[in-house]
């Protein structure tokens, strides 16, 4: 579902929205934030940092979390582009699942085929912040 920036259903064919809430997860998804590639550290602080609608529990999403706005049935980008059209497809975007066996890495997703790989954190990413609008079914 489409969101405006004070947190509101918008109608599903609207083009300009600021949020997307996925009704299945209970996840409420921003845009794109970082206009350009940012370490790690900068898109956590990105992310804390974003505030919609009067929530400013955004964070950087699992890697469980980003996968799951994958559609692998679609490139440029892996995912729906009637809510995520904004997704950038030239390069890597952050989760905060760190690599078990690399300190100081994460796991990160490709949206051009949705790929997921893992990036040191001195390396350069997109970064989408995720939030937890509701409890996720069965909970």
């Amino acid at each position: 579902m489409k969101l405006d920036a004070a947190g509101n259903p918008l109608p599903a064919d609207t083009a300009t929205f600021a949020a997307v809430l996925d009704n299945q997860t209970g996840l409420q998804w921003s845009g794109t934030l970082s206009e350009g590639l940012v370490d790690y550290a900068a898109a956590e602080k990105a992310c804390q940092a974003f505030d919609l609608a009067g929530h400013g529990d955004w964070r950087l999403p699992t890697r469980a979390e980003l996968e799951s706005i994958l559609d692998l049935s679609r490139h440029k980008p892996a995912a729906d582009p009637v809510f995520f059209g904004d997704t950038r497809t030239d390069d890597w975007y952050w989760t905060s699942t760190p690599c078990a066996w690399r300190a100081g890495a994460s796991w990160c997703v490709f949206f051009n085929f949705g790929v997921v790989d893992y990036h040191d954190h001195g390396s350069r990413c997109f970064v989408r912040a995720v939030r937890s609008a509701s409890p996720a079914p069965g909970q």
